[in-house]
This record gives structure tokens, sequence and C-alpha cells, in this order.
């Protein structure tokens, strides 16, 4: 027999709730163009969310549920930044606070696709009249690696299929290019927040 809350379930279609996203673009020492290691972007992205039981009534959650998502920035002074793949999300407690605000606890694999200027090396150019000055000619690269993305998160239920949900994680990307074009493991934060529907 069918119980009255697996056939609440059984009509709710996962939810694909859009979120707007700002982004700190590890830099790694002074960025091509000013303003230190981060350079701020801001982007926007979707995530299709599983395992969730919004359907069996207004507080109610699984402890666990698999998100796919997407995100991407606006292209900025030659910075952009792609983020896709999967992240599991675990609720922080046995049951939302008030049954309404529901802390998480997530992690991320994912691809992480950039693009970013880099200076060249020094050259000399000779100037009209005599004499001569040196530049840093700029170059774009465009690489795709691997990263792991923990973070927290707090969903907030608004009403019985409507949520709002805030996220802070940290893209670790392994082997990124920095300023001088060497690589190292980078600190990518994102703040991401949306709200949620499901049908």
């Amino acid at each position: 027999m069918v119980s009255k809350r697996a056939r609440a379930l059984r009509h709710v279609r996962p939810p694909v709730p859009p979120y707007v996203a700002y982004t700190l673009f590890d830099d790694a020492g002074v960025g091509t163009t000013g303003g230190g290691r981060y350079k701020s972007l801001r982007g926007v992205g979707v995530r299709v969310r599983f395992g969730d039981e919004r359907g069996a009534g207004r507080g109610a959650r699984a402890r666990s549920g698999v998100s796919l998502f997407a995100q991407t920035t606006v292209p900025t002074d030659g910075y952009r930044v792609t983020h896709y793949g999967a992240q599991l999300d675990v609720a922080a407690l046995p049951k939302p606070l008030g049954g309404m605000l529901d802390p998480l606890l997530s992690v991320g694999a994912a691809a992480y696709a950039y693009r970013r200027p880099v200076l060249g090396p020094e050259v000399i150019v000779s100037a009209p009249g005599g004499g001569a000055y040196s530049t840093f000619p700029r170059f774009g690269i465009r690489e795709t690696r691997a990263a792991l993305s923990p973070g927290v998160g707090l969903r907030a239920a608004l009403a019985r299929r409507v949520d709002l949900r805030v996220d802070a994680r940290d893209a670790i990307v392994f082997n990124q290019w920095t300023v001088t074009t060497a690589l190292h493991t980078a600190n990518n934060f994102e703040f991401l927040g949306g709200v949620g529907f499901a049908f």
C-alpha cells in the first residue's frame, strides 16, 4: 500500500531554481587590471535539485540531496568563469529550525572553465625620435580544470513549494594559471542566492 507521504512525493518534479552569483576569482597576486589578488565577477546560474521532499508538507526535507548546477559570469576586463558540475547537500540539523530554516553542508565536484588575461614577457619598444621603453603585452588564456567545492548554505521555506536559498562555497581549482603563468591551487570564493519553485 502506497503511503500518503509517497503519493505526495510522486507528483513533485525536481525544482530548477535560478540564482545570482558573485565570484571572487583568485588572480594570484597582482592582477593585470589592478585591484589586488581577487577579481570580482558577477553572474547567474541554475541548479536542478533531486532528493527534495517539499511535496510532503511545509518544512519537510530529505536528509540529503544531489544538485546539478551550471553558472557563468559576465565578461569583465578579459575575465570570464563558467562553473558546472554536481553538488551533494546534507542537512546540518535533524529538522529545519522552526520548520522553515534549513542549514546545509555541501560539497561539489565540477569543471571550472575560465578565461583571463596574462602578462607576457617584457618587450623593449623603440620610441619615435630615439629612446626606448618597455612594455608587458597581455594575452588571453582559456583553461578548464577540475574543481572541488565545499560550502555551506541556508534554505528558508517561504511557502509550501517556494523557498529561498543562499550559499557560500570555495571553488578549489587545481593547477590554475597565475598572473606570471605559473600554476597553483586557487581558492575562488562564490556567493549565491536565489528562489526555488517545486511543481
